[in-house]
């Protein structure tokens, strides 16, 4: 990004270090919020501060800061005397696990070591369950081999779900995990226990999961079985067509979009029209059928996931025959949303066979007049990024044109596609836009002339580098093309980037001296000043986002988030997201909005600190958008089921408490005509 159910539900005492603001607690955050540990006073106060809220409240600022210098202090509060600061220590050692800035393989063996040692002799099940949940964030061979023997015990919930998000994080499970996991998700276990077996499952994409993921399938539990049929979707044995083709009928709407995008998937190895394919059909075609007659906009959700998704060119037939049904299913009599939901889901699948056939032929003249000629265009050329094959110099011709748009939405889209045609002679035409006076237009241009590998533009990214140390906006796209363009003598510039206030442009940086001389440099802490922590909001604070479906109201997090939150509550009292949209929605994943530039790279001109908490993203969580670690602003997201791979790694920031089935209809492009606040 800026690219749910029943609860794991722990013990109070395990689940929030939020400590009464005392003298200690103020400087601790200061201090967070600083990113600063100042000689050691952090670890200190997390050592012999006589107060257990307050030495765990250290341990979760530590966490936070992902510093590797806080290792020793970290596993030390594995050995407190009280289970909740043995807790957080756990939970914030699986923070510095997933850095943004890696971790050393030493430094993980260290955690994955002091872990293991503490879940074999930890007597409070609360402290196990963090400490299980730490380990899958290590996903060393080590940790797995901890997490496999606990699914044996009484936490075999947690031990299954960490070896999922293990997997998610490329961890391989062995032929024991999988004897293991596979009876978990028979009908008549626990739910919990089903899920977090399924999660394990999926995320390993092995076959050895293949059987045990099609008796899941059709489990009782709509997330559990949505997980499932998105499980299938990875698998490569056997054809399961028919399973997943029954699918497309699931009462649930989730569970069909990851039905239609496992098709799909399947079908993207079919060089003529195939079962996954024509399984598609009928079944979507009812799904369109039933809006046009009144039904909920979420039944559109399966086809969003497949037009996302895409299919081989082999699918022409397939793709037109439900263009042309979407074209159909816009009637008289209908209120105007309905005609505008149901135009803006044909010039998807339009820009889905545009992506088929490598040329920019249906998008432009989409949507029947109901859909913006910007969105039409942008959408179109930005799925021709995604097309395969085809003659880029004919390609060019069609779309350099938009290069000269007034729309910076299509100049983005004819960026993105004029980078994958691999033609030199392109970057002509794209380095006077370095000159753009939108930040997100240039940051396009900076990174399309790296993948068209003009070396001639150099000279202009240093000058522009040199400028944009601390320029989010600019500075990552800029040190990964001085990377990619082999710029070894812009090593100044990016070692001043080395030195920015923000951890994310100082990780780029790294990383780009790395390439271009073999070594990276060590990601150096730069603690900020430490300033006054402001008021918290009530606890009752909530944000009402007025939408084209209706009201959305989220219950914030006043405490764990209070700084997120207040950002949140500040923007929307100054009136920054009127107006704006829900630029992205991923089916059975999120619905995102908050950007002023309408396409997932704007925000408000800062960013803020991640404040990480113990709350999980289960279904109506809102987490904040992130393109690295501190880099969040005002984009946010809601997420439509749990999602256990974004714990411990977004910040969230509150919860819907009104509105979920809005959640559900929100569609890619849905207004936001404001978002208030009540205390």
């Amino acid at each position: 990004m800026r690219s749910l159910g029943l609860l794991l539900v722990l013990p109070a005492c395990a689940s929030s270090v939020s400590a009464v603001r005392t003298p200690q607690v103020e400087r601790i955050l200061a201090l967070e919020d600083a990113r600063a540990l100042r000689g050691g006073e952090l670890a200190n106060t997390a050592r012999t501060d006589p107060s257990p809220e307050v030495r765990a409240r250290a341990l979760l600022a530590l966490g936070r800061i992902q510093s590797p210098a806080s290792l020793e202090a970290l596993t030390l509060g594995l050995r407190d005397g009280a289970p909740q600061v043995r807790a957080e220590a756990a939970f914030s050692l699986g923070l510095l696990a997933l850095s943004w800035v890696p971790l050393s393989g030493a430094a993980k063996d260290t955690v994955a070591s002091a872990l293991t040692a503490t879940l074999a002799e930890e007597p409070q099940p609360e402290v196990r369950e963090r400490v299980l949940e730490a380990l899958g964030r290590v996903a060393t061979p080590a940790a797995g081999e901890a997490l496999e023997k606990a699914l044996g015990g009484p936490q075999r919930a947690q031990a299954a779900l960490s070896l999922g998000r293990a997997a998610k994080l490329g961890l391989k499970l062995s032929p024991a995990a999988f004897g293991a996991l596979t009876p978990m998700v028979a009908a008549g276990q626990p739910v919990e226990l089903r899920y977090g077996a399924a999660y394990a499952l999926a995320q390993s994409k092995a076959p050895e999961a293949h059987a045990a993921l099609l008796g899941c399938a059709k489990d009782l539990d709509p997330e559990t079985r949505a997980l499932c049929l998105k499980g299938l979707g990875d698998q490569r044995e056997g054809d399961d067509s028919a399973l997943l083709g029954a699918a497309l009928d699931d009462p649930d709407w989730r569970a069909a979009a990851e039905a239609a995008r496992a098709l799909a998937k399947r079908a993207g190895a079919c060089s003529a029209t195939c079962p996954a394919m024509t399984k598609l059909q009928a079944p979507l075609v009812a799904r369109l059928q039933a809006v046009s007659k009144g039904a909920s906009a979420a039944e559109l959700q399966p086809l969003l996931a497949l037009a996302q998704q895409g299919l081989p060119r082999s699918g022409l037939e397939v793709m037109e025959s439900l263009r042309l049904a979407t074209v159909a299913a816009r009637v008289p009599g209908q209120s105007p949303q309905v005609h505008r939901d149901l135009a803006n889901l044909e010039c998807r699948l339009a820009a889905m066979e545009d992506r088929a056939t490598g040329e920019l032929s249906l998008t432009p003249a989409c949507g029947g007049g109901l859909v913006p000629e910007a969105r039409r265009l942008a959408l179109g050329l930005h799925e021709l990024a995604r097309a395969a094959g085809g003659d880029p110099a004919k390609r060019w011709v069609a779309v350099a044109p938009y290069l000269s748009s007034r729309e910076p939405w299509v100049q983005s889209g004819a960026l993105d596609a004029i980078a994958e045609l691999g033609l030199s002679s392109a970057a002509e035409d794209v380095r006077p836009l370095l000159q753009a006076k939108d930040p997100v237009l240039v940051a396009g241009a900076i990174s399309a002339l790296a993948k068209l590998k003009d070396r001639e533009a150099i000279p202009a990214l240093k000058t522009l580098a040199a400028a944009s140390a601390e320029n989010l906006d600019l500075a990552l796209s800029l040190a990964d093309a001085l990377a990619e363009l082999k710029a070894k003598d812009a090593a100044p510039e990016l070692e001043a980037m080395l030195h920015s206030s923000n951890a994310a442009i100082r990780a780029a940086a790294s990383d780009a001296l790395g390439r271009l001389s073999g070594q990276a440099p060590a990601v150096p802490d730069v603690e900020g000043a430490v300033a006054s922590v402001p008021a918290a909001l009530a606890p009752s604070t909530q944000l009402h986002l007025h939408t084209v479906r209706g009201e959305i109201v989220v219950q914030l997090d006043t405490e764990d988030s209070f700084r997120t939150a207040a950002n949140l509550v500040g923007l929307a009292r100054k009136g920054f997201f009127k107006n704006l949209t829900f630029h992205r929605i991923v089916p059975d994943f999120v619905a995102q909005g908050g950007d002023p530039h309408g396409d997932g790279e704007g925000g408000p001109g800062y960013s803020i600190r991640c404040e990480i908490g113990h709350r999980p993203y289960t279904r109506g969580t809102v987490g904040m958008a992130l393109s690295g670690k501190d880099t969040g602003g005002s984009q946010f997201f809601i997420t439509h089921t749990r999602q256990p791979h974004l714990d411990g790694r977004y910040a969230t920031v509150g919860q819907v408490v009104q509105g979920l089935e809005l959640v559900d209809q929100l569609l890619e492009g849905d207004a936001i005509d404001d978002v208030t606040v009540t205390e």
